[in-house]
């Protein structure tokens, strides 16, 4: 036997206990403890969010799953921090997809990763409306009242902000009303809505779990939803589009995804560990209980999803006049 066929028989040989070795890691998956980034700051809605998640995945996969917050640069650092890690399935990074992944190109500058490529999506989990806000003794009751008001005489207050998909669904509303007003832009929800209360501003979307405690302590009036369906936290308070303004959408997709290049026999324990969670009472309690709306959706649902996502928030980007920060 000549030193190349001796060489082909050797290489042939160990090659099998290569496949074995990867198919009983994956078997065996998880045996340690998995990091999950969250990208919110500690104690947040979000962040609560996160670690409620985790929690139910951590039963599901059998192993500690220990939430690391990397927070800053807009959700970014911790994107990055996920985007890098070892593609192995011991990170997870569980977030809005909408704002760090399908529309960062149109909303930032200098994204330090690849939003396209840098991330294997898992599964989807929810998503998350904004609610329409007025001050809690403000005279109006109703998107009606609002939109009355707004066009009228009166001498009107710039409306309020602390987000990006804030300020996108103020533009899509007043698109459609056909008005223009200027914009008070803030460092959080909290400051914001602490404007609002003052009658600083005249009216905020803010995202549903931020919204919903504030409701239910009447520190904030909520005049429309800003999904499809009404939410389930806010069954009384109707959507835009039952306000009067058709075709009126606005939601941020939430889900589980993992740094590129996870293996399919990982990536598919960890699909079907958030399909399970989804169909755990407690878990679609909760996420009603936080104002979202429940969405399982497969990693082949999340994969159109950010497709479509990118041409839609394109276009936010635009009608919002938004510069990449």
């Amino acid at each position: 036997m000549d030193r190349r066929s001796l060489l082909k028989v050797l290489m042939a040989g160990t090659a099998v206990p290569m496949v074995l070795s990867s198919a009983a890691g994956a078997a065996n998956y998880p045996t340690k403890p998995i990091t999950v980034i969250c990208n919110f700051p500690a104690g947040n809605g979000s962040d609560i969010a996160v670690r409620f998640f985790s929690e139910k995945l951590s039963k599901r996969l059998g192993q500690p799953l220990v939430v690391v917050n990397r927070i800053g640069a807009f959700g970014l650092i911790g994107a990055r921090a996920a985007a890098e890690a070892p593609a192995d399935g011991y990170t997870l990074f569980i977030t809005g997809i909408s704002t760090v992944i399908a529309g960062a190109p149109f909303l930032y500058k200098d994204v330090p990763y690849d939003p396209q490529k840098a991330f294997r999506p898992v599964a989807r989990l929810h998503n998350l409306p904004f609610v329409l806000t007025v001050a809690p003794n403000s005279p109006l009751k109703t998107v009606s009242d609002l939109t009355k008001y707004l066009k009228s005489d009166a001498d009107i207050r710039p409306y309020g902000t602390a987000a990006n998909p804030g300020t996108i669904s103020a533009e899509m509303y007043l698109q459609q009303i056909g008005k223009k007003l200027d914009r008070a832009t803030y460092r959080d929800a909290k400051q914001a809505m602490l404007e609002l209360q003052n009658g600083l501003v005249s009216f905020a979307f803010f995202d549903a779990t931020s919204t919903v405690g504030a409701v239910r302590a009447q520190q904030v009036r909520p005049l429309a939803v800003t999904s499809a369906l009404r939410m389930p936290a806010l069954p009384d308070v109707p959507t835009m589009q039952e306000a009067g303004l058709p075709g009126y959408e606005m939601s941020l997709t939430w889900a589980v995804m993992t740094p590129s290049g996870v293996p399919d026999d990982i990536a598919r324990i960890l699909e079907n560990a958030v399909v399970e969670i989804l169909k755990d009472p407690e878990t679609l309690d909760f996420i009603g209980k936080i104002g979202a709306v429940p969405n399982p959706g497969t990693e082949n649902d999340l994969r159109l999803d950010i497709k479509t996502e990118s041409v839609k928030w394109a276009e936010y980007a635009r009608l919002a006049s938004i510069e990449p920060q």
